[in-house]
C-alpha cells in the first residue's frame, strides 16, 4: 500500500531539523507542513487533520510536547492521529510518560532518516490496516507484524525487545521455531502492561503465557535457552 500523498504535520521550532525531515518525507511523495509552537499546531489541526504528527518534546517559549499530548488526549478526533516523537530527550521517566499516551511512537535525535521512514510507514499503514476483533477480548485492534528478539523466558512469561510499542493487554501471535517446540494451540500470548522504552527506538514488552500446561512449563524449565 502506497503512502504517497499522505499529510504529515511536524511540530518543532528548530528550522534545521524541520528542513531535514521535510526533505526526507517529500522525497517519498509525502505532503509536509510545519508548526513551530502549540497554538500554531492546533490552528493547523483545525484547518486540516493530518495522517500523522511528528512532535518534538522541547519547543520554544518553554512549551512542551507533553502538553500537546495531554490536549490531544481530550479530543477523540486528534487522539486518533498517530504521533511520532522525534526528540533529544533521553530521560526514561519522560520517555515512558510520553509513550503512555495512545498511538505514540518515539525516536531519538539526531535524525536517522532510514529509521524515521520505517516508523512513518509503520504508523501510516498501521492506521489503514484491517481491523479485527479478537474473540477473547471483544475489542478492535490493529493487526501488525513486528520483528523482535526474545530476551528472557520462564514458565509463565517472556520479555521481548522490538522496534515498536505493543498495545497494552492485547493478544499477540508469536511465530518462532523455538516457541513451536514448546507451545501448542492451547496457549495464548498476552502483552502485560506498558512497553518500556529502552534505547535507539527499541521497546521492551512482557508477554504472558495463558493456558500453558504443566508439561509445557516443565519443558521450558529444562530447556537450555540463550539470547
Amino acid at each position: 500500500m502506497s503512502i504517497k500523498g499522505r499529510d504529515i504535520l511536524m511540530i518543532d521550532d528548530d528550522p534545521s531539523i524541520t528542513a531535514l525531515v521535510g526533505k526526507v518525507l517529500e522525497n517519498v511523495g509525502l505532503l509536509f507542513r510545519i508548526a513551530t509552537g502549540l497554538e500554531q499546531a492546533f490552528y493547523s489541526l483545525r484547518v486540516q487533520i493530518p495522517h500523522l504528527i511528528i512532535l518534538d518534546l522541547m519547543l520554544g517559549n518553554e512549551e512542551s510536547g507533553l502538553t500537546f499530548l495531554e490536549r490531544r488526549r481530550l479530543d477523540p478526533q486528534l487522539n486518533a492521529i498517530p504521533v511520532i516523537i522525534l526528540s533529544a530527550v533521553k530521560e526514561k521517566k519522560v520517555v515512558n510518560r510520553a509513550l503512555s499516551y495512545e498511538g505514540v511512537d518515539y525516536l531519538l535525535k539526531p535524525l536517522n532518516a532510514k529509521l524515521l521512514l520505517q516508523r512513518v510507514r509503520k504508523n501510516l499503514l498501521g492506521v489503514a490496516a484491517k481491523r479485527v476483533v479478537f474473540a477473547d477480548e471483544d475489542r478492535p485492534a490493529v493487526l501488525a507484524q513486528i520483528d523482535g528478539q526474545v530476551e528472557s523466558i520462564n514458565e509463565v512469561s517472556c520479555t521481548v525487545l522490538a522496534g515498536m510499542k505493543m498495545q497494552v493487554d492485547a493478544p499477540v501471535k508469536i511465530k518462532s521455531s523455538f516457541f513451536e517446540n514448546f507451545f501448542g494451540d492451547n496457549v495464548q500470548f498476552i502483552t502485560m502492561g506498558q512497553s518500556e522504552f529502552v534505547e535507539d527506538g527499541q521497546f521492551r514488552a512482557r508477554i504472558l503465557f495463558r493456558g500453558i500446561t504443566e508439561e509445557q512449563a516443565r519443558k521450558i524449565r529444562l530447556a537450555k535457552w540463550k539470547k
